[in-house]
């Protein structure tokens, strides 16, 4: 009993590690002796640990160019350009966000569209106006989320796969149907069960703990500034604690993945997609599973044909999320790889036609919220919506979203310029810090951005366009700076909470194998 009491002890306590302060003991021969080297030592550490600590209040991408601090971005890979491709996709949701609220109209409607003399904005033209696709950009989100979730255990399974081939091969089993073949080695299949458990059992604390921050930061902002959305707070007069108490209501139905529906959290309404995150993650999780033993032929098969049917019953979040997963299998495992003959295009060809296959999905995936309006193309390609879709503007608009991210995705993979683009230092730092810059936005341009635009426009009496780009900019560089420090002081504490909560669990491979 006493030993299993011991063993909890020291569960615990690697769990709460993380928030341990560090201590860097002193020289042993300074523990002990002349008073005056102690005090020494220790005003020397006091100097050397100054400004390094100074030196860390500030914003990393001030930091690192004058070489003040020893944080590194993650080195370059082949799969890289992925977070990079995340950080472009929240600067628009954000641009999109922004315009909406002031210039509803202007950004939902296509170049051209009647009131003529209201509609021939440069950012309206087609192309152009992805900066407005904010709901193309939640189907990026989840084609990403699906390909980066899967593209691990899915090459532990290509490599489970190739080597049963190899061992078939080599025994005289040949004539046995494949299901006769031997296992694969334990280690490799025991890898791939601890790495799905321990992603499945990480997920929810990635995705809601730092949410858990944005609703107490969003209850306390709603608290002292009122006018801030939802607004209306103090209409009954409540207390703190009521106020607190209605919070409590308005944040516990985000953790609830179970229904189908989408709930959007009053102040914090940025935060609907996680619980569609959590939900696809669990589906292509449960995917990699049940495929596991399957060639690549017969998994591309069924992924492809789930992620297709899951469109067509109107889940688009689905289908993006086994789209993303079916890309990643595709890197590890191409079609001309399936082909009883080799297949190879030249490399012009294939720029040519994924140049001109990435700019049709841009056109397609800024698709105006208010409809075609009679523009083309929007309007021929509206023929082609299916009629599950046709609900209202807002569905076709998430229709044609979710049908083309996962095409613009397979564009890029397939242009390692644009890659390269992506993986430039800047890119991949906004890429680090997205899912900060994500929670933290829509708090940004309501809070702080509303109460400059009253300034600006009814005090200053500055016009309204003027007025707006200043706005929208000085929140962008606080969103910047703020979201850095999210991303070290919340973010990256609960990727490390996750680990060791999945540690504490005991979820590793079996010693022996």
């Amino acid at each position: 009993m006493s030993q299993q009491f011991i063993g909890a002890v020291n569960k615990m306590t690697s769990l709460f590690k993380l928030i341990q302060p560090a201590y860097h003991p002193l020289p042993q021969d300074l523990s002990r002796g002349d008073p005056c080297a102690y005090d020494q030592a220790l005003s020397e550490k006091h100097v050397e640990s100054t400004p390094r600590w100074y030196w860390s209040l500030l914003p990393w991408f001030v930091a690192a160019p004058l070489g003040k601090t020893t944080r590194k971005l993650p080195k370059a890979t082949s799969t890289s350009y992925l977070n990079g491709f995340r950080g472009i996709a929240c600067l628009i949701v954000y641009t999109e966000h922004v315009n909406i609220h002031y210039f509803r109209e202007f950004a939902s409607n296509p170049y051209g569209a009647e009131p003529a003399s209201s509609n021939h904005g440069f950012s309206q033209l087609p192309i152009i106006r992805i900066i407005y696709a904010g709901k193309g950009m939640v189907g990026i989100f989840f084609v990403l989320s699906g390909f980066v979730l899967t593209y691990s255990p899915l090459k532990k399974i290509t490599a489970m796969s190739k080597r049963r081939w190899e061992d078939r091969m080599t025994t005289e089993l040949d004539a046995l149907p494949l299901t006769n073949v031997p296992a694969s080695p334990t280690l490799a299949a025991d890898e791939l069960i601890t790495g799905l458990c321990s992603s499945i059992l990480r997920r929810g604390i990635r995705l809601f703990a730092p949410m858990l921050v944005v609703a107490c930061m969003s209850c306390l902002a709603t608290w002292y500034y009122p006018s801030f959305s939802p607004g209306n707070w103090r209409a009954n007069d409540p207390t703190f604690w009521e106020h607190i108490w209605r919070f409590v209501g308005i944040t516990l139905p985000v953790f609830n993945p179970f229904q189908w529906g989408t709930y959007h959290p009053t102040s914090f309404n940025q935060c609907w997609t996680l619980p569609v995150e959590y939900r696809g993650s669990m589906v292509v999780f449960l995917m990699c599973m049940a495929t596991a033993r399957l060639s690549t032929q017969a998994r591309k098969i069924i992924v492809l044909g789930s992620a297709f049917w899951a469109l067509y019953l109107q889940r688009g979040d689905v289908f993006t999320f086994l789209a993303g997963m079916f890309l990643a299998e595709l890197r590890l495992c191409p079609l001309s790889d399936d082909l009883p003959f080799r297949l190879k295009v030249p490399w012009h060809i294939t720029y040519t036609l994924s140049i001109c296959v990435l700019l049709l999905s841009i056109l397609v995936m800024g698709w105006p919220e208010s409809g075609p309006k009679n523009v083309e193309p929007f309007q021929t390609l509206s023929q082609f919506t299916p009629s599950a879709w046709r609900t209202d503007a807002e569905s076709v608009a998430f229709f044609w979203s979710y049908a083309t991210a996962p095409v613009l995705l397979a564009a890029v993979e397939n242009l390692p310029p644009a890659q390269w683009l992506l993986s430039t230092a800047p890119i991949l730092y906004l890429g680090e810090i997205s899912f900060a810059f994500y929670l933290l936005h829509w708090m940004g341009f309501l809070w702080p951005g509303w109460a400059m635009m009253i300034r600006m426009v009814n005090v200053l009496h500055w016009p309204m366009d003027r007025s707006f780009y200043i706005m929208y900019f000085t929140i962008l560089a606080l969103l910047l700076v703020s979201a850095d420090y999210f991303w070290r002081l919340v973010d990256e504490k609960c990727v490390k909470l996750g680990k060791a909560f999945a540690n504490w669990l005991g979820i590793h491979p079996k010693a022996g194998n």
